[in-house]
């Protein structure tokens, strides 16, 4: 089949195999390049400006469109990546590619600068034109927010296509010119000298950066920083026609990225976050922050929300959704959901992959709640609670026995009676010498002796549960085959059981505006309570609002202890605040992509908290 070519400036509306090629636009000449070539520390290079953040309103904002065609897959220089697009046509002709906001920031680092409307965004990028940033228009469409990207295509001569359900862009080949090292007082620099505008890619672990930059290097530079050379901060190497940078990372040191009018600036330093404030779609604001307390600076991304917003709704969600086993990348997770924001929610076993707290999802209690832990709680309506939770059931016999449920659905083990229902998928035995008690309609049905933990698995009726006995064979000849059965479930406090979603963590942070933290009550240890990490958070604010929020480390140190989290809420507008899961567990998701960290860095979780836009 045939490829239509035509250009950006008037695209006609092919909805099969397309070939767009740019308008012809002279190649950008770069800057002269100052300094030496050796790369050395010198202070011939001098450091180059960046463009600053820029508010603006909703001017220019285009006229409602008509999509024709879109996906999520994009084919960046031959390399697959998962970025939903759109190519959609103005209401006088004009064809336009817009792609998600964020995976835009990540997968070709087009900084997005702060906003007063959702309709436009100003960015960053290589400074077009230099020293002061283009606006470029979005559009929501379910969980995306898109950036129309036509402008820099034009600016920077891309080749792009629709093939299929996949857009692909190629960029012109890129040489890097020169790179040279700087030591400053907070930081090292690395200025990269391209000479063309280039898309780039950032990941970061502990102790190691990678910056792949869609450029070829030549052998000089090669030869000066490849493995085996003397440079302790960057190691060089080729990969087709990418550039590989690795950097060491000492410890407490991150990376950040920007562009100039020639180049890229790289630096390694304590305090990478760069404040913006964004406002992303109706009812929803993005910011980044250092938030201090006492002497302490802590780097704060957030999402504010307006849950009561026409079009937003909430609910829990797992990384398996026929199961309660498994655990999965957040950005995953979302992902499948069709989320717009997401996340991370409670605690979980990493060993059995098994849910440690309550989660209801729409009625339905996927996990029962532990050992009177805080939980968030709310419904479709102007609903939102925030307290600790208790989940109280008891089973008892047509003979008049009695019994306790120790736990619904829960991955904590505990001797005595624990209760699955079919939401928790097939049940696989956890410890070893299990009675398993099949009822079905109140009625005791089967009981079978289980072997050793995890040896055998039991499907779970729909029109019953089981009960799993653990350490209790007395209880097993007063609860035989045959036995009518009765269940009484309860919340404490009692209003609970009126919420139709619940996400469970702990420990609660504040309640009605004051500061709530029991570390000991809530059954945690005092080395966590001590622990200070990176947290996860989500606050209801004294206007309706919430906060779900990521903070990290401070510049130089460690990550907040609780008390000092329950602080930062306080300072950010906190009534209510409940701790989340933490650690590597900390993802915030926007858009299709991780907003608080590279993704490389977070762990898989069990479930999360889903925002969604109708």
């Amino acid at each position: 089949m045939s490829k239509a070519k035509t250009t950006i400036a008037a695209i006609i509306p092919l909805l099969l195999i397309t070939n767009i090629v740019p308008l012809g636009i002279a190649q950008r000449k770069p800057a002269a390049i100052c300094g030496n070539r050796s790369g050395g520390r010198g202070t011939k290079v001098p450091r180059p400006q960046i463009a600053e953040s820029a508010e603006v309103g909703a001017q220019g904002l285009r006229p409602p469109s008509t999509i024709l065609k879109q996906g999520k897959q994009i084919a960046l220089n031959g390399r697959q990546l998962t970025v939903p697009w759109i190519y959609g046509q103005d209401h006088d002709s004009e064809g336009y590619f817009s792609i998600s906001d964020t995976a835009a920031e990540q997968m070709f680092n087009i900084h997005l600068l702060s906003n007063k409307t959702p309709e436009s965004q100003p960015i960053a990028w290589f400074n077009y034109p230099p020293y002061a940033p283009v606006t470029l228009k979005t559009e929501q469409f379910g969980a995306y927010r898109y950036l129309d990207i036509t402008k820099i295509a034009q600016l920077a001569d891309w080749q792009i296509q629709i093939i299929g359900d996949t857009l692909t862009i190629d960029s012109p080949q890129t040489n890097i010119q020169n790179i040279s090292l700087f030591t400053t007082p907070t930081s090292e620099e690395i200025i990269v000298y391209l000479d063309n505008p280039t898309p780039w890619q950032m990941s970061q672990g502990k102790k190691e950066g990678i910056i792949k930059i869609d450029a070829i290097a030549d052998s000089a530079l090669l030869q000066r920083f490849g493995e085996g050379t003397n440079s302790p901060l960057l190691v060089l190497a080729s990969e087709g026609k990418q550039t590989i940078m690795k950097l060491n990372l000492p410890e407490g040191k991150n990376l950040r990225v920007s562009s100039f009018s020639n180049g890229l600036i790289i630096e390694v330093r304590a305090d990478t976050l760069i404040e913006r404030d964004i406002v992303w779609g109706r009812g929803i604001n993005w910011h980044q922050r250092f938030i201090s307390i006492e002497d302490k600076r802590f780097p704060v991304t957030w999402l504010e929300v307006d849950p009561f917003h026409r079009n937003i709704t909430m609910k829990p969600i797992v990384s398996n959704p026929d199961s309660a086993e498994g655990i999965a990348h957040l950005i995953n997770t979302a992902f499948e959901n069709e989320a717009a924001i997401a996340i991370n929610g409670g605690f979980f076993n990493r060993n059995n992959k098994l849910p440690l707290g309550a989660v209801r999802q729409n009625g339905t209690w996927l996990s029962g709640a532990i050992l009177n832990r805080g939980a968030m709680a709310w419904n479709d309506l102007e609903e939102i609670k925030f307290d600790r939770l208790s989940l109280e059931e008891v089973l008892t016999t047509s003979k008049g026995a009695s019994f306790p449920i120790q736990h619904l659905n829960s991955g904590y083990i505990k001797a005595g009676i624990s209760r699955y229902t079919a939401a928790w998928g097939d049940y696989k035995t956890m410890t070893d010498n299990e009675i398993i008690v099949v009822v079905r309609n109140h009625l005791i049905v089967e009981q079978f002796k289980g072997d050793a933990a995890g040896s055998e698995s039991f499907p779970i009726p729909s029109d019953g549960y089981l009960l799993v006995l653990r350490s209790y064979q007395s209880a097993a000849s007063q609860i035989e085959i045959g036995t009518i059965v009765n269940l009484e479930s309860r919340t404490i406090p009692p209003d609970f059981a009126h919420y139709r979603n619940i996400m469970g963590a702990g420990p609660l942070l504040m309640q009605n505006g004051t500061i709530v933290l029991d570390v000991e009550g809530e059954k945690f240890s005092t080395a966590f309570q001590q622990q200070g990490a990176p947290r996860s958070a989500i606050v209801k604010t004294f206007h309706n609002t919430l906060i779900i929020a990521a903070v990290h480390n401070r510049p130089g140190g460690k990550g907040p202890t609780l008390q000092e989290l329950a602080l930062i809420m306080e300072q950010m507008g906190a009534m209510d605040a409940l701790n989340l899961d933490g650690g590597s567990s900390t993802s915030l998701y926007l858009g299709g992509q991780l907003i608080n960290r590279s993704s490389a860095t977070a762990a898989r979780v069990h479930n999360g908290l889903g925002v969604f836009i109708e």
